[in-house]
């Protein structure tokens, strides 16, 4: 495929390129191919290690290959590079909340601060109310995910979490 065969070049020409080794891992990502993703985007990171872009994809890497430890070890240093930015709190808290995974310690936090620093996200608001469920606090929840649907109808999680609450 060309696309493969640009970044084959643009890697041999530049090896040391954060960007290239970033594109060369998002390529690998997109072909569902994780594993071979993460020597890509660990070049990029040592390349640009205060990327929090680089470190959150790292994370959903290792998420994605079933390495919850190493999966939340980067999603938090995506975090900890940018901790005011809501877009990586909510990667962090759909990465708990999704995998069901450290729900009450971690999830619930994070979600926490994904809907404080993104008010008006229906994703957000849905990790929350899904992570209110979980944590025993049906009511909360229920109200934080028809918040969700009302910012977005037609969020497929948001329904579905309401329908597994209901359920």
């Amino acid at each position: 495929d060309r696309h493969a065969q640009a970044l084959a070049q643009a890697a041999a020409l530049t090896p040391d390129s954060p960007l290239v080794n970033f594109l060369y891992g998002l390529h690998f990502r997109s072909l569902s191919q994780s594993a071979d993703a993460l020597p890509w985007l660990h070049k990029a990171q040592a390349a640009d290690p205060n990327n929090p872009a680089i470190a959150a994809e790292l994370g959903g890497a290792y998420a994605a290959t079933g390495d919850l430890a190493n999966g939340e070890i980067w999603f938090r240093k995506a975090v900890s590079l940018n901790d005011r930015d809501g877009q990586f709190w909510l990667l962090l808290a759909r990465f708990y909340v999704d995998r069901d995974y450290k729900i009450a310690d971690e999830g619930l936090p994070a979600a926490r601060m994904a809907v404080g620093l993104n008010p008006n996200s229906a994703l957000a608001a849905d990790a929350l109310g899904y992570a209110l469920v979980l944590t025993g606090d049906g009511l909360t929840g229920k109200q934080e995910l028809e918040r969700a649907l009302d910012l977005d109808p037609g969020s497929a999680a948001a329904n579905y979490h309401l329908g597994a609450y209901y359920l």
